[in-house]
C-alpha cells in the first residue's frame, strides 16, 4: 500500500487504484500518524490534535472508534498500538519495491541516491524523479492543522532545496537554455533565497546574458538593503565579483555556495540551548567525555606479513581509520577494479572466500582507493570518510556479541557514544544500541568496511539492512566465507593468485625472509612454481611457506611440502580443496615448531585483538615455559609469520587503537589463531590459561581504576581502551566461571565474586569512554549471578539512568531509601514497584521464599517469587512475548499482584497475613499498597561517595532534579566524613549545576570554583571540565565575556586533550554564543558552524540543536529573519522527539521574537504565552523574566494605536527586570537589544513619566502576582 502526504492526502493499494478513507476525522488520523514517520503517537496528542479545545464526550472511545474505522480502510495490522501509543506501520527506508511505503521516504531516498552519482546528468534526473512524487502542497488538505504544519513546512523546504540542487547538477551538465526561464520563475516566488539568485546568475552568464546576470544582482541587493537593511551575502558578492571579471572558474560543474538551508532527509540533534545570556540554562555540556573514532585494538590487515601503523581520524569529513600496508597487494589489479565497480552499482558489496585467500587486504585496497577518490559510489560518496570495523573478536548469542553488540562496535571505531554531555538534565538515549547507530549515521556519506563477519553473519546481516535503509548515503563493503544474503548485495569471490602472481609473492615474502634469495637459478624456478602449485596460489599459505626459505631452500622446501600434504591431506577428505590446502599448511608450520613454541603461540591465542608483552608473559608462562623465555619465543614465532607484531606509536595521544601509548602489541593471523584455540581446547591446561588470563586483565582493570581520577588518566584511558577486546573477555569468562560453567572449585576463581570486582574496576573507564550500554548489560549480566552487594546494584542503577533504561531490578534485589533520605542503598530480596515515583517501597518474599525476581524479558509486565524447590511445575508469566515461564507462588504466600499502574514493568507479591500494614506506593490511584523496605543505616558508609555520586549524576543525566540533589548531599557528606578529595569535588561539581538549573547564581561560584581547584591538584582533567559549564555560563550572566570565554578556552582545551570530541562541539558552541554576545558575527556563525558539523559526525543531537539555536540568533540579530526562523523550525521539526522544558521554553521565545520583529503582534504573544507557561513549570527567574520581556515586545507592538498595550509593556518590563535584580542577574549591556526596542516604544507612546510609573509597578508585584499577559484586543 501507497500513501502520499506530497500534495493532498492520498493511499493507493498494492495495484495503484485509490483507496478511499472516509470521514474528515479518520483522514486527520491517517495524516497524524503519517506526520510521525511510523513513530508512535500517544492518545492525548491524537485527541488533541483531532478536536483541539472541544474534545467529545468519551474522547479516548471516539479515538478509537476512528482507529477502528481507519483500520477497516487500510488493513488491521497497519495501525499498530503499542504502549506509548499508536503508530503506523510503515519504514523510513521503505522504497518503492517495498509492500508500504510513504512518498515523502521515497522522495527522500531518491534525493540521497541522486547525491551519490558523480555524472551531474544522473543526478539532475534522479532529483527530477523526485520532484515528480509531489502533486501540490504537502499535507495540502490540512494546511490549517496544527500538527501537520511544521511537516509540512519542513517538506516544503527540502522540495526548495531539492529544486536548488538539481539547477546545480543541470550547470554542470550544460543544461542552460531551458533552466534560465525556470529559475528566474523561482526566483520571482522567492527573490530572497541567495542560492537560488545565485543559480540564476551563474545560468544567465553561462547563457551568455551577463547583463541581466548583473541586473539580477542589484535587485537583489537593492530589496536587501529596502526591506531588512543588510547587504548580499559573501558567496553572492563572490560571484557577482566573478562575473564582472568573467572568472573562468564559473565555468560549469563551478558550484556556489550554499546558505543556511537545511538538506532534505536531514539528520538528528536534541535539546535547544538557552538564550544568550537571557534565558533558562544553556544546554552546554559538561557530561562523560566523548572518545576520538578509533579501532578497538586496532590491528594490521591478516595477509600483510606485519603489522600496520594505524591513522586515527576524526570523524568530521573525510576521515580513515584504515591500516597503511607495509606491503604492496600483488595479484589483485583486475580484481580491486571489479570490487570498484560493484561499489559503484550496489550498496553492499560482500567478498567471500576460503580463509587465507586475502579478502580482508582486498578490501583494505579497494576502500583506500574510494577514500583516496578513486571510485566507490561517485564524488562525494565516501565524504565522512572510510571506517574498517572488526568483526572477528565477536560471536553471535546471548552473550552480548549481537547485533548490538555490532552497532556498538561500529560505534566505538565512529567515536559514537552512549551518552552526551549534559549540562543540563536530558532524557536517556534514544532506544538501543543499533537505533542509536542508525539515528547518527542518517546523513552520513560513507563507506563502512565490515571485516570478518562469518562467526556473526545473521547479526551483520541485520545490521547492514537496518543501516542501509535508514542512511541512504551509506555503503557498506563486507569480508566473509559466506554472503549476507541481503536484497541488492553485491557478491564477488575472492579467488587464489594465479601462478605468475603466485610465484610472484613467495619470491617477495621469500626474499624479505632470506636476503640474497631470487629465481635466477631455473631449478629454484620450478621449484617455487611447484611450491605455488601445491598451495593453490592461498596467499597467507605462500606467505607462511616462504618464511621456511631460510633453513630448507626452495627445493628442500617443495619436497616436504609434497610429502606433507599427503599425510596431512588425507584425513581430511571432507573439507574443500582450498581448506585442506591451508590446514595442511598451518599444521606443517606447527610441527616445525619447538614444544615451547607451540605452548606460547597456543596460549596467545586466548587473547583478542592481541597483547602487551606484560600480558603475553602473564598468560603463556607456566608448565613448560619459564617467564623470561617468552620474549624469545614470541620473537621466533613473527619471525615465521605466526604472529604479527603491531608497532607501538610513541607520543599518540588517547583513542589510537590497538598500540595506544606506544606499546608493542602482538596478534595471530586470523587463520592462525582459529587454529591455536584448536590446539588450546585439546590440552588440558585451557583452564589454566583461561584463569590467568582473567587474573591478568583484572589486575590490570583494578591497577588502572584509582589512576582514571587523577594524573595518569590520558595514559591508563588508552591502555584500556587498546585492551578492549581481552577486557571484554575478562568479564565474559567471569561471569562463566561465576555462573559454575568456567573454572573448577579448586582454582579460587570460580566465585561470582570475580565478575563483580572486575564490573565494579571498569565502571570509571565505561564512564569516561560512554560505554554506557556496554557496562549496563555486563552488569546486568554479573546480577544473574546473585552476587555483589550494595556497591554493584548502585552502579548498575547508575548505568541503567544514563542509558534511559531506568532504575528497574538488578538481580535479586533493587535501591531503595536509605536512613539519610538518598535513595539508594541495599536491601536483600526485594523489587521495586515499577513507578519511578513510587518511593522505593515493596514486600520483602514470604518466608521460605526465593528472592523476588524478574521474569527475564525487558517488556514484560510481570515479576514474581522463585518457588522453592520441589514446588508445582511453571505457568507462563502472563506476556504474550516474553518466552519465559515462572514458578507458583510458595503455599501460603497471596497470589502476585499488579501494583496498579498501567505503565509500570514490575508486580510484586502480596504481604503475607500478619503482616505490617502496608503504605501507599507512591501513586494516588495504584490500587495496590505495599509495606516500606527497612532502611540500612550503613548503606551510604558501605557504598561509598564515589558510587554515590556517579547515582546522583545519573539521576541528574535522566532529569530527575530533585532525587539528584538528594543523592549528591548524601555523596556529599560521606566524601567530607571520609577525607574523599575526588568524591567532595565531583560531589560539588554536581552541586553547583543543581544551582545553574534552580537559578542559585550565589552557590555556583562556591561550589564550582572548589571543584576546579581540587579537581586541578588531583590532576583529573575531566574532573575539571565538568566545572566548565557552570562557572562559564555564570560569568556570562554577569557580563563577564572574557571569564566566560577563558573557562571555555580552557574546556576545549581538556576536551581536545582527552579526545573528546562532543564535548568539543559544546565548548565550540559556547564561545560562539560568546561571539554574538560581542558583535564578531563571521567568527560566531564559523564556530557554531564548526560545533554543528563536529556534533552530526558524532551523532550528539543535544550538540547539533546548541549550534543551530546559535545560529538562528545570530541570523536574527544580522536581521536575516527568514533565515532565523528556518534554524528554529528546523530545531522544533526534528527534535520534537528529545525535547525538554528548558530547551521548548527557548524555542518559543525566539520564534516570538522572529514574530514581533516582523509586526506579527498575534504570533508573537501566542509564543511568549506558551513559553510563559513553561517558565511557570520550571519555576527559574530567568526564564520567566525572558518571557515577559517577550510579552512587552508584543504588547508595544500595540503601543503606537493604544496606550493600554504600552502600559502594559512597562509593566511587563518592570516585572521582568525584578526578577532578574531577585537573583543577582540583571540584562548586561549587550543583551539589552530585545528589551530596549520594547523600553522605546512604550515610552513613545506613554511618555518617560507614565512608562517609568507603570515600570515601578510591575518591579513591585510580587512574582506571585505577576500583570496578566494576554494584551488587549485592538479595538474595532
Amino acid at each position: 500500500m501507497r500513501f502520499g502526504v506530497l500534495g493532498p492526502l492520498a493511499v493507493w493499494d498494492g495495484d495503484g487504484e485509490p483507496v478511499r478513507v472516509p470521514e474528515a476525522k479518520v483522514r486527520a488520523l491517517l495524516a497524524d500518524l503519517l506526520v510521525h514517520e511510523g513513530r508512535p503517537v500517544s492518545a492525548d496528542r491524537l485527541i488533541d490534535d483531532l478536536w483541539g479545545d472541544r474534545p467529545p464526550g468519551r474522547p479516548a472511545n471516539a479515538l478509537q472508534s476512528k482507529v477502528s474505522q481507519l483500520r477497516r480502510a487500510i488493513g488491521r495490522d497497519r495501525v499498530v498500538y503499542e504502549a506509548a501509543g499508536y503508530r503506523l506501520r510503515v519504514e523510513a527506508g521503505a522504497g518503492a519495491g517495498a509492500g508500504d511505503f510513504v512518498d515523502a521516504f521515497r522522495f527522500r531516498e531518491l534525493v540521497g541516491e541522486a547525491r551519490l552519482q558523480g555524472d551531474p546528468r544522473v543526478r539532475a534526473e534522479l532529483l527530477g524523479e523526485a520532484l515528480q512524487l509531489w502533486r501540490g502542497p504537502a499535507y495540502a488538505d490540512f494546511a490549517d492543522e496544527e500538527f501537520v504544519r511544521a511537516s509540512a513546512q519542513r517538506l516544503a523546504e527540502q522540495r526548495l532545496a531539492v529544486l536548488e540542487e538539481q539547477g546545480e547538477a543541470r550547470l554542470a551538465a550544460e543544461d542552460h537554455a531551458l533552466l534560465t526561464g525556470e529559475l528566474t520563475d523561482l526566483v520571482t516566488r522567492y527573490p530572497l533565497r541567495e542560492r537560488l539568485r545565485g543559480l540564476q546568475m551563474r545560468a544567465l552568464y553561462l547563457a551568455g546574458r551577463q547583463g541581466e546576470a548583473l541586473a539580477s544582482y542589484e535587485e537583489l541587493r537593492g530589496r536587501l538593503a529596502r526591506e531588512l537593511g543588510v547587504d548580499p551575502g559573501p558567496e553572492l558578492a563572490a560571484l557577482h565579483a566573478g562575473i564582472l571579471r568573467q572568472d573562468p572558474g564559473l565555468a560549469p560543474g563551478v558550484r556556489a555556495g550554499r546558505g543556511p538551508v537545511p538538506r532534505p532527509g536531514g539528520g538528528s540533534t536534541q535539546d535547544p540551548p538557552a538564550r544568550v545570556g537571557q534565558g533558562a540554562v544553556p544546554a552546554s555540556s559538561t557530561g562523560a567525555p566523548q572518545a576520538s573514532p578509533r579501532r578497538e585494538g586496532q590491528d594490521p590487515v591478516p595477509g600483510t606479513g606485519g603489522g600496520a601503523a594505524q591513522v586515527s581520524a576524526t570523524a568530521v569529513g573525510r576521515g580513515s581509520n584504515l591500516p597503511a600496508p607495509l606491503t604492496p597487494l600483488l595479484g589483485r589489479e583486475s580484481a580491486v577494479r571489479e570490487v570498484q565497480g560493484l561499489l559503484e552499482r550496489a550498496r553492499v558489496v560482500t567478498l567471500t572466500g576460503a580463509g587465507g585467500v586475502g579478502k580482508t587486504r582486498l578490501a583494505v585496497e579497494v576502500a583506500g582507493r574510494v577514500a583516496g577518490g578513486g571510485g566507490g559510489g561517485g564524488e562525494g560518496a565516501v565524504a565522512d570518510g572510510v571506517w574498517l570495523v572488526e568483526f572477528a573478536g565477536l560471536r553471535g548469542g546471548p552473550d552480548g556479541s549481537g547485533v548490538d553488540g555490532l552497532a556498538e562496535a561500529v560505534a566505538g571505531v565512529l567515536g559514537l557514544r552512549d551518552d552526551a554531555p549534559s549540562g543540563v538534565p536530558a532524557p536517556g538515549a534514544d532506544g538501543g544500541p543499533l537505533e542509536r547507530l542508525a539515528a547518527a549515521l542518517r546523513d552520513r556519506h560513507m563507506l563502512l568496511v565490515l571485516d570478518n563477519c562469518e562467526q556473526v553473519v545473521e547479526q551483520a546481516a541485520h545490521l547492514t539492512d537496518t543501516l542501509l535503509r535508514t542512511a541512504p548515503g551509506l555503503r557498506v563493503l563486507a569480508t566473509s566465507q559466506e554472503p549476507l544474503g541481503l536484497t541488492g548485495e553485491g557478491v564477488f569471490l575472492v579467488a587464489p593468485l594465479d601462478e605468475d602472481d603466485a610465484v610472484s609473492l613467495f619470491a617477495a615474502r621469500a626474499a624479505a625472509s632470506a636476503p640474497g634469495f631470487s629465481l635466477a637459478d631455473p631449478g629454484d624456478a620450478e621449484a617455487v612454481a611447484e611450491i605455488c602449485r601445491r598451495l593453490d596460489g592461498i596467499p597467507l599459505a605462500l606467505e607462511l611457506a616462504a618464511t621456511r626459505v631460510r633453513g630448507l631452500g626452495v627445493r628442500e622446501l617443495a619436497e616436504r611440502l609434497g610429502d606433507r600434504f599427503r599425510l596431512l591431506t588425507s584425513g581430511q577428505r571432507g573439507a574443500p580443496a582450498r581448506q585442506q590446502t591451508l590446514r595442511a599448511v598451518i599444521d606443517w608450520s606447527w610441527e616445525l615448531l619447538s614444544a615451547p613454541e607451540r605452548i606460547v603461540l597456543r596460549r596467545l591465542a586466548v587473547h583478542r585483538d592481541g597483547c602487551t608483552l606484560e600480558a603475553a608473559e602473564a598468560v603463556c608462562a607456566g608448565d613448560g615455559v619459564e617467564r623470561e623465555e617468552v620474549l624469545d619465543l614470541l620473537m621466533r614465532l613473527v619471525g615465521r609469520s605466526l604472529v604479527v607484531v603491531v608497532p607501538g606509536r610513541a607520543g599518540v595521544g588517547v583513542g589510537v587503537g590497538a598500540a595506544a601509548g606506544g606499546v608493542t602489541r602482538y596478534r595471530l593471523l586470523e587463520s592462525v589463531g582459529a587454529y591455536a584455540v584448536e590446539r588450546l581446547r585439546e590440552m588440558e591446561d585451557l583452564r589454566g590459561v583461561r584463569e590467568r588470563h582473567l587474573r591478568y586483565y583484572l589486575a590490570l582493570a583494578e591497577r588502572a581504576e584509582p589512576y582514571l581520577r587523577g594524573g595518569g588518566q590520558r595514559e591508563w584511558l588508552a591502555r584500556l581502551d587498546a585492551e578492549a577486546g581481552n577486557l571484554r573477555a575478562a568479564l565474559e569468562e567471569a561471569v562463566r566461571g561465576g555462573s559454575g560453567s568456567g573454572f573448577g572449585s579448586g582454582s579460587g576463581f570460580g566465585s561470582g565474586d570475580v565478575a563483580g570486582r572486575l564490573g565494579v574496576a571498569l565502571a570509571w573507564w565505561w564512564l569516561l569512554r560512554g560505554r554506557l550500554a556496554e557496562a549496563r548489560r555486563y552488569l546486568s549480566e554479573v546480577g544473574r549471578l546473585g552476587v555483589g552487594g550494595a556497591e554493584l546494584r548502585v552502579l548498575w542503577g547508575a548505568f541503567a539512568l544514563l542509558t534511559g533504561s531506568g532504575g528497574g531490578a538488578w538481580g535479586g534485589g533493587g535501591i531503595c531509601s536509605c536512613a539519610g533520605g538518598c535513595g539508594v542503598g541495599g536491601v536483600s530480596s526485594v523489587d521495586i514497584c515499577g513507578f519511578d515515583g513510587a518511593g522505593r517501597a515493596v514486600p520483602r518474599a514470604p518466608e521460605g521464599a526465593g528472592p523476588v525476581a524478574f521474569c527475564g524479558f525487558d517488556g514484560a509486565e510481570r515479576a514474581v517469587p522463585r518457588a522453592p524447590d520441589g514446588d508445582q511445575p511453571a505457568e507462563s508469566c502472563g506476556f504474550d512475548g516474553a518466552g519465559r515461564a515462572v514458578p507458583r507462588a510458595p503455599e501460603g504466600a497471596g497470589p502476585v499482584a499488579f501494583c496498579g499502574f498501567d505503565g509500570a514493568e514490575r508486580a510484586v507479591p502480596r504481604a503475607p497475613d500478619g503482616d505490617q500494614p502496608a503504605e501507599s506506593c507512591g501513586y494516588d490511584v495504584a490500587e495496590r499498597t505495599v509495606p516500606r523496605a527497612s532502611a540500612d543505616p550503613d548503606d551510604v558508609r558501605h557504598v561509598g561517595a564515589r558510587l554515590l555520586w556517579l547515582y546522583a549524576y545519573a539521576l541528574f543525566s535522566a532529569g530527575e532534579q530533585t532525587r539528584s540533589e538528594e543523592v549528591n548531599s548524601c555523596a556529599l557528606r560521606g566524601a567530607e566524613e571520609s577525607g574523599d578529595l575526588w568524591g567532595a569535588a565531583a560531589s560539588l561539581s554536581l552541586r553547583a549545576m543543581h544551582a545553574l538549573i534552580r537559578g542559585d547564581l550565589g552557590t555556583i561560584p562556591r561550589d564550582g570554583l572548589r571543584a576546579a581547584a581540587l579537581f586541578a591538584e588531583l590532576g583529573d582533567r575531566w574532573g575539571e571540565l565538568q566545572t566548565v559549564t557552570p562557572l562559564a555560563v555564570l560569568a556570562e550572566i554577569k557580563g563577564d565575556y572574557e571569564e566566560a570565554a577563558r573557562r571555555q578556552d580552557e574546556g576545549l582545551r581538556i576536551a581536545r586533550e582527552l579526545g573528546l570530541e562532543a564535548e568539543v562541539a559544546a565548548r565550540l558552541s559556547g564561545l560562539g554564543r560568546l561571539a554574538l554576545l560581542t558583535k564578531e558575527w563571521q567568527r560566531a556563525r564559523e564556530l557554531h558552524e564548526q560545533a554543528r558539523d563536529l556534533a552530526v559526525a558524532q551523532g550528539y543531537r543535544y550538540g547539533e540543536i546548541h549550534a543551530e539555536m546559535g545560529l538562528a540568533l545570530g541570523a536574527r540579530r544580522a536581521g536575516d529573519l527568514d533565515a532565523a526562523e528556518s534554524y528554529l523550525l528546523r530545531i522544533r521539526d526534528r527534535h520534537a522527539d528529545v525535547s525538554s522544558p528548558v530547551g521548548d521554553h527557548l524555542l518559543h521565545a525566539e520564534l516570538g521574537f522572529v514574530a514581533e520583529l516582523r509586526g506579527d503582534r498575534a504570533r508573537a504573544e501566542a509564543e511568549h504565552l506558551l513559553g510563559l507557561e513553561i517558565a511557570r513549570t520550571l519555576a527559574e527567574p530567568r526564564a520567566l523574566a525572558l518571557s515577559l520581556e517577550g510579552l512587552a515586545g508584543a504588547a508595544a507592538l500595540a503601543g503606537a494605536r493604544e496606550t493600554g498595550g504600552a502600559e502594559h509593556a512597562a509593566l511587563l518590563l518592570g516585572a521582568a527586570d525584578a526578577a532578574r535584580r531577585r537573583v543577582g542577574a540583571p540584562l548586561p549591556p549587550a543583551e539589552r537589544g530585545d528589551v530596549d526596542r520594547a523600553t522605546a516604544a512604550a515610552k513613545a507612546a506613554l511618555g518617560e513619566a507614565a512608562f517609568a510609573d507603570a515600570f515601578a509597578r510591575g518591579a513591585e508585584l510580587p512574582p506571585g502576582e505577576l500583570p496578566h499577559p494576554r494584551i488587549p484586543a485592538p479595538p474595532g
